[in-house]
C-alpha cells in the first residue's frame, strides 16, 4: 500500500467522519473511490489547470456524499433551555 498523499489523509478523514455519523451506505463506494483516486492525481498534476479541473470533480464528489446535519446553538437559548429543566 502507497502513503496516502496529504489530500488523500484529509478525504480519508472526512470519510471516516461521515462513516461514524452512520451516514454513508454501499452506494457511496463508488464516489469514495473516484474522490481517493482525484485526490492522489492532484500530487502528479502536470498543470495548474489540471489542478482546477481535478479539485472542480473533487468537490462535485464531495456534494455526492451525505453532509451531515449541522446543529447551531445559542448561548442564550441554552440558557434559557436550562433553566426551563429546572
Amino acid at each position: 500500500m502507497s502513503k496516502l498523499t496529504p489530500l488523500q489523509a484529509k478525504a480519508a478523514e472526512t470519510v471516516k467522519t461521515l462513516e461514524q455519523a452512520g451516514l454513508i451506505r454501499p452506494e457511496h463506494a463508488l464516489t469514495i473511490e473516484l474522490l481517493n483516486t482525484l485526490c492522489g492525481a492532484v500530487a502528479t498534476a502536470a498543470s495548474g489547470a489540471m489542478v482546477a479541473a481535478l479539485s472542480k470533480e473533487i468537490r462535485a464528489c464531495l456534494a455526492e456524499l451525505p453532509a451531515p446535519e449541522i446543529k447551531t446553538t445559542d448561548a442564550a437559548e441554552d440558557f434559557l433551555a436550562s433553566l426551563e429543566d429546572d
